[in-house]
């Protein structure tokens, strides 16, 4: 196989990778708005937000040291980007109904 034939075939490959992760994150969005849509789904982001710590401070400070802990805090930022993600899931038009739902009190 030719050096040209190498590169033309890596562009291939790169543009059926990209072609299949656009496929997938449209079909993500639109299982997320229907799942979401319902109770229940609706009653698992409000779930997932709080253990998340979407609404929660992201900077922890050390009890003892009273400095700022760049473990914990990183942790944080992690939890709190599996929610972004989720939630990016639902398209702008779903705005409100995402407002709705990280109001909501489940809590009853």
């Amino acid at each position: 196989m030719s050096l040209y034939e190498k590169r033309e075939a890596r562009e291939l490959k790169k543009k059926q990778a990209i072609d299949t992760a656009r496929l997938e994150s449209e079909k993500a969005q639109r299982m997320a708005g229907e799942c979401f849509a319902t109770e229940s789904g609706q009653f698992m982001l409000n779930y997932i937000m709080r253990k998340c710590g979407f609404e929660d401070l992201l900077t922890v400070i050390d009890g003892e040291t009273r400095e700022i802990s760049p473990t914990s805090t990183v942790y944080n930022l992690g939890r709190r980007s599996v929610y972004l993600d989720l939630r990016s899931l639902l398209k702008p038009a779903n705005s409100e109904l995402l407002s709705e739902i990280e109001r909501k009190d489940f809590k009853e």
